[in-house]
Protein backbone atom coordinates (compact mmCIF):
# COMPACT_ATOMS: atom_id res chain seq x y z
CA UNK A 1 0.00 0.00 0.00
CA UNK A 2 1.42 3.34 -0.88
CA UNK A 3 1.09 5.57 1.66
CA UNK A 4 2.96 8.98 -0.04
CA UNK A 5 0.87 12.36 0.45
CA UNK A 6 -1.06 14.06 3.35
CA UNK A 7 -3.41 12.17 5.47
CA UNK A 8 -5.74 13.51 8.37
CA UNK A 9 -6.38 11.65 11.60
CA UNK A 10 -6.71 12.07 15.38
CA UNK A 11 -6.06 10.70 18.83
CA UNK A 12 -7.88 10.32 21.86
CA UNK A 13 -7.40 10.75 25.30
CA UNK A 14 -7.69 7.52 27.32
CA UNK A 15 -7.34 5.55 30.06
CA UNK A 16 -4.70 7.53 32.39
CA UNK A 17 -6.12 10.86 32.04
CA UNK A 18 -8.67 12.18 34.05
CA UNK A 19 -11.64 14.47 33.05
CA UNK A 20 -11.93 17.12 31.21
CA UNK A 21 -9.06 15.47 29.35
CA UNK A 22 -10.07 12.36 29.21
CA UNK A 23 -11.91 11.17 25.85
CA UNK A 24 -10.64 14.61 23.58
CA UNK A 25 -9.54 14.18 20.06
CA UNK A 26 -6.39 15.80 18.68
CA UNK A 27 -6.26 15.95 15.25
CA UNK A 28 -3.18 15.66 13.42
CA UNK A 29 -2.05 15.70 9.86
CA UNK A 30 0.90 13.79 8.40
CA UNK A 31 3.13 14.59 5.26
CA UNK A 32 4.60 11.05 4.37
CA UNK A 33 6.85 9.72 1.80
CA UNK A 34 7.01 5.64 0.97
CA UNK A 35 10.70 4.27 1.12
CA UNK A 36 11.83 0.67 0.73
CA UNK A 37 11.04 -0.09 4.37
CA UNK A 38 7.57 1.50 4.24
CA UNK A 39 6.49 5.01 4.83
CA UNK A 40 8.34 8.27 6.54
CA UNK A 41 7.46 12.04 7.64
CA UNK A 42 5.86 14.69 9.42
CA UNK A 43 3.55 14.89 12.11
CA UNK A 44 1.95 18.16 13.08
CA UNK A 45 -0.83 17.88 15.83
CA UNK A 46 -3.91 20.58 16.97
CA UNK A 47 -2.79 22.31 20.34
CA UNK A 48 -4.29 20.63 23.40
CA UNK A 49 -2.42 20.38 26.81
CA UNK A 50 -0.35 17.44 26.63
CA UNK A 51 -0.14 17.87 22.71
CA UNK A 52 3.37 17.37 21.30
CA UNK A 53 3.60 21.26 20.27
CA UNK A 54 6.58 21.11 17.35
CA UNK A 55 6.88 19.35 14.00
CA UNK A 56 8.13 15.91 14.86
CA UNK A 57 8.91 12.54 12.52
CA UNK A 58 7.05 9.47 11.49
CA UNK A 59 8.50 6.34 10.59
CA UNK A 60 6.14 3.35 9.89
CA UNK A 61 4.65 0.45 8.16
CA UNK A 62 1.64 -1.41 6.47
CA UNK A 63 1.13 -4.83 6.83
CA UNK A 64 -1.47 -7.38 5.96
CA UNK A 65 -3.86 -4.09 6.10
CA UNK A 66 -2.94 -2.73 9.53
CA UNK A 67 -1.04 0.49 9.81
CA UNK A 68 1.97 0.89 12.48
CA UNK A 69 3.92 4.27 13.40
CA UNK A 70 6.18 5.91 15.68
CA UNK A 71 6.04 9.53 16.28
CA UNK A 72 9.19 10.60 18.15
CA UNK A 73 10.40 14.07 18.69
CA UNK A 74 12.85 16.08 20.71
CA UNK A 75 12.91 16.79 24.37
CA UNK A 76 12.37 20.86 25.10
CA UNK A 77 12.20 22.12 28.51
CA UNK A 78 12.03 25.79 27.12
CA UNK A 79 9.36 27.06 24.74
CA UNK A 80 9.36 24.79 21.72
CA UNK A 81 10.40 26.50 18.76
CA UNK A 82 6.68 26.72 17.23
CA UNK A 83 5.96 28.72 20.51
CA UNK A 84 8.50 31.16 19.99
CA UNK A 85 6.91 33.01 17.26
Amino acid sequence: MKMKGDWLGFYEYGEGYLLPYFGERVNYRLSLIDTEEGFEGTCIEDDSKFSIKEISKISGFVEEGMISFANTCLLYTSPSPRDRG
